[in-house]
């Protein structure tokens, strides 16, 4: 049996408990058609952490002496698969990042107790009656359409003025429409004039990952015949959205037109459905949809951890290290290129002081389970959620939902979030009006986030759960909530709320910065994650290679002294899976058409122009200091000025997700010259 067939069979080992996952989810939905319930929450794309930049990484001495943040962990698997995390101590300043990996099973043999054995059909006795914590597995377009409270006395004014910005900008792009003219035939002559240097169908690429951004550089690099094999270390795809790495009650926090794969329109056709939001169960059912439909299964090997990569800079290909799920390693390769897609792999789990002492339990959101979530409220353990972005916000409305009154949130500041229903829509006249003034939101951005924040406010797009004292414009993280989601927030009692830090973890609670001592037994970790590419071992010419915030990043995602490499973490490119085209295509720029053994000075010149992405490979684009919504803004007009993409397609993009209310590919006439094979002729 060769390892495609053997990663194909043990997937098909645990489809079964993942299908009887979703089959309950659909047993509860079908409950909820009847009981016409709206109970809902979001999910949070994990790498929008809690003051991600005033987190300080743990030294590798201080992680064997973490402290019961691990030691009291509940880490839930439909197999003996991988969780790892960061360590951290909580402080204000960043410092130094070690990571380091450790199996379920030797974690549990730290821990010194039995492995947990948590089946996914979980409280079968509630099978009959939704939850009232629990998304359906789609919440209609017409249930999250309206946006109440939205028309205030002062929301004239602010749109008069934000429509005078626009007007302003447009005047202004106008008079230099001519140059602007000139500028696109040149580069669009420029990008006829590149002839591919090398055949697509000659490239071997490996993609780590099988999240939407994995499987949808898979999907775009097979249509230019690349020889492509993915890894994957859990047992099937879906990145967050699998159970290992998804929490109760996750949900998509856009609709269904931004989070669609290219050519594989979610019910495209159903305004209700396309424009509607999805729960985790029912997104990950359709990602594995797509994968079946496109035959993507065997082109992967699941439960398949990569441990090390290796590059040789004389043949200028890597191979790279395979633990299975029995921890046989073995090497793949040579591939001209790795391409590394995990996002949010990690969770942060910071150092408190104090931490030794407490006598409660520490979790990450991506730790509550449904078996753990019903546990704290079997047991009535008091409950302390920490973070101020959505992750926390999530955890928060699930005992809010419930009618938990043992919960306190505790956050450093409220992150602003966006709201769904103004920010993005089916096609409308108000849509179209509503979306040239976001557009105008996402260019400013790139000049000063603080503007656009005003804008945000003035559109009436912006929302926060705590509007009293400042709020960091920066902590925008491109975080959405619906309207129900914002009304049950506010139904928060404000006498559970506490802004302010951790001072110290007392054996009872946690003693805060404001001097309050508060009761816990549970402490959940709204803190985001990482990429977890520090779990992977880089070897050059036989020496080991560190990442380090001072390598120079080419194109986005590569690094200029380690080509083989590229991290698409780097970089916001785009919303959902339609980020994955970026990634594939800038991999088929750089391995095809740009030109080979460029020199320094070249080198230098095209950095000069590549705006918006993270200069430092160990962070990702949330954990960089420049926000998500500036990047999105500067790395589209750093690849329009350098003649990647085409002006157009650009604007046409940006339009068409705004205004238009779908999802179409941006076109990088970089790669006009390169031909699409059929199904079937990839060498």
């Amino acid at each position: 049996m060769n390892s495609n067939q053997k990663a194909s069979t043990t997937t098909t080992d645990h489809s079964n408990q993942i299908d009887d996952q979703e089959a309950l989810f659909t047993a509860r939905n079908l409950s909820e058609e009847s009981d016409k319930s709206t109970g809902e929450i979001t999910a949070s794309a994990l790498g929008t952490g809690f003051e991600d930049n005033d987190i300080e990484c743990a030294t590798e001495e201080e992680e064997n002496g973490r402290g019961k943040a691990m030691t009291k962990s509940s880490l839930r698997s439909l197999s003996d698969n991988k969780l790892t995390f960061v360590n951290c101590n909580y402080s204000k300043t960043a410092d130094s990042t070690s990571t380091k990996t450790t199996t379920r099973k030797q974690q549990q043999q730290q821990q010194g107790t039995p492995a947990a054995s948590i089946h996914p059909i979980m409280r079968a006795s509630s099978i009959m009656s939704l939850p009232p914590e629990l998304p359906p597995a789609l919440t209609p377009y017409s249930a999250i359409s309206k946006s109440p409270g939205y028309w205030t006395w002062y929301r004239p004014l602010g749109l008069l003025f934000a429509t005078l910005m626009a007007v302003i900008f447009l005047t202004f792009i106008t008079i230099l429409s001519p140059i602007v003219l000139v500028f696109i035939i040149i580069q669009k002559v420029r990008a006829i004039s590149r002839k591919p240097h090398t055949d697509p169908r000659d490239v071997k690429v490996a993609i780590i990952g099988a999240g939407w951004t994995g499987m949808q550089v898979m999907l775009r690099l097979r249509e230019y015949g690349v020889q492509v094999q993915g890894y994957e270390k859990w047992n099937d795809c879906g990145g967050c959205w699998h159970p290992n790495g998804s929490y109760h009650g996750m949900q998509l926090h856009a609709p269904m037109f931004v989070n669609s794969f290219d050519n594989h329109k979610y019910e495209e056709h159903d305004k209700e459905k396309i424009n509607g939001k999805l729960n985790g169960a029912e997104f990950h059912k359709y990602m594995r949809d797509v994968m079946e439909k496109e035959d993507l299964r065997r082109l992967y090997k699941f439960n398949a951890d990569v441990m090390s990569l290796h590059y040789n800079s004389e043949t200028k290909k890597a191979t790279i290290d395979v633990s299975d799920e029995n921890d046989v390693i073995s090497t793949d390769g040579p591939f001209d290129l790795v391409l590394y897609t995990g996002f949010t792999t990690r969770p942060k789990v910071p150092n408190f002081p104090g931490q030794e002492n407490f006598e409660g339990t520490i979790l990450h959101a991506q730790q509550l389970d449904e078996e753990t979530f019903y546990d704290i409220l079997d047991t009535k353990k008091k409950v302390a959620v920490l973070g101020g972005n959505k992750s926390a916000a999530d955890m928060v409305l699930l005992f809010q939902r419930k009618g938990y009154e043992g919960f306190n949130w505790i956050y450093r500041n409220a992150y602003l979030l966006a709201k769904m229903e103004v920010v993005v829509g089916p096609k409308s006249a108000t849509r179209a009006f509503l979306g040239m003034l976001h557009l105008l939101v996402i260019l400013v951005s790139g000049l000063s986030m603080r503007f656009a924040r005003f804008l945000m406010w003035c559109i009436g797009s912006a929302w926060t759960f705590d509007s009293s004292g400042s709020m960091k414009p920066e902590k925008f993280n491109f975080g959405c909530l619906c309207p129900i989601q914002r009304k049950d927030l506010e139904k928060v009692d404000r006498s559970r709320m506490f802004k302010a830090d951790i001072d110290t973890l007392e054996p009872k609670g946690i003693k805060l910065t404001n001097g309050k001592l508060l009761e816990a037994d549970v402490l959940l970790l709204g803190t985001g994650s990482t990429s977890g590419m520090g779990d992977l071992s880089l070897i050059k010419d036989g020496k080991d290679y560190t990442l380090e915030g001072s390598k120079k990043i080419l194109n986005y995602m590569f690094l200029r002294d380690f080509p083989a490499l590229a991290l698409s973490y780097l970089t916001f490119f785009d919303f959902g899976p339609m980020r994955g085209i970026y990634v594939a295509d800038l991999a088929m720029y750089h391995l095809c058409v740009q030109k080979k053994d460029l020199t320094e000075k070249q080198i230098n010149s095209i950095s000069r122009w590549q705006f918006g992405s993270s200069q430092d490979p160990t962070l990702t684009m949330i954990e960089d200091p420049l926000t998500p919504l500036a990047a999105l803004c500067l790395v589209n007009v750093g690849l329009v000025l350098t003649g990647l993409v085409d002006f157009v397609s650009f604007l046409n993009h940006a339009v068409s997700v705004l205004c238009l209310g779908k999802q179409i590919p941006v076109n990088f006439h970089v790669l006009s010259n390169l031909k699409k094979v059929k199904p079937g002729d990839q060498r």
